[in-house]
């Protein structure tokens, strides 16, 4: 057969057919039915086997960008780690109240500031640390002094916060007062101290 002659078939052709003739034609040669279904079977076979290697690609790849993303999970904590080492390794604790009321008093008596009351201390304890707070009364000659004894507290080796504070000039308006008084601040400081468990 003249594979030229091919080029020539129309689509009309095709339809002009007799399928009686091709069943018939197919009977005498076995032989095209075979290599047909042998053709079939190849493909499939074919397209069989290269679907395999993709799908382990596929879940190759995946596997490698699960992994890529749990190292950088793991990067991430490792930095996290050592913040938090870093934060316990500096963070001095006061160890009793005493030693802190110790300290307040120094810095106020070095500020210029005399206290009038120390409420008691209170303890309060969550997960990971406690804190021990209490307020100050007490009174200076300017707000300059103030300032300076909160940044002396803040300043500290120890972790004492400074959560709240109110101030009322007292006589600043008439200056001396009838008895002679000079013109000074009141002021209500709350304080803080931060330990962490298992220090």
């Amino acid at each position: 057969m003249d594979l030229n002659s091919l080029k020539n078939v129309s689509m009309d052709d095709l339809k002009n057919i007799d399928p009686a003739m091709v069943k018939e034609y197919l009977r005498r040669r076995p032989d095209i039915l075979i290599n047909v279904a042998i053709i079939v079977v190849g493909l499939f076979f074919c397209l069989n086997s290269s679907s395999g290697p993709k799908q382990e690609i596929q879940g190759t790849r995946s596997l490698i960008t699960e992994g890529e993303k749990k190292k950088d999970l793991l990067d991430k904590l490792k930095v996290i780690e050592k913040k938090r080492d870093d934060i316990k390794k500096n963070f001095h604790k006061i160890g009793n109240t005493d030693l802190l009321t110790s300290l307040v008093s120094g810095l106020a008596l070095k500020n210029g500031i005399d206290i009038t009351t120390f409420s008691p201390w209170q303890k309060n304890d969550s997960t990971y640390y406690y804190t021990d707070s209490m307020q100050l009364e007490l009174t200076a000659a300017r707000y300059k002094n103030l300032g300076e004894f909160i940044k002396a507290l803040e300043k500290t080796e120890y972790t004492v916060l400074v959560d709240r504070m109110s101030c009322t000039p007292v006589n600043y308006d008439q200056g001396r007062d009838s008895k002679g008084a000079e013109p000074y601040i009141r002021a209500t400081v709350s304080l803080r101290t931060i330990t962490l468990h298992n220090e």
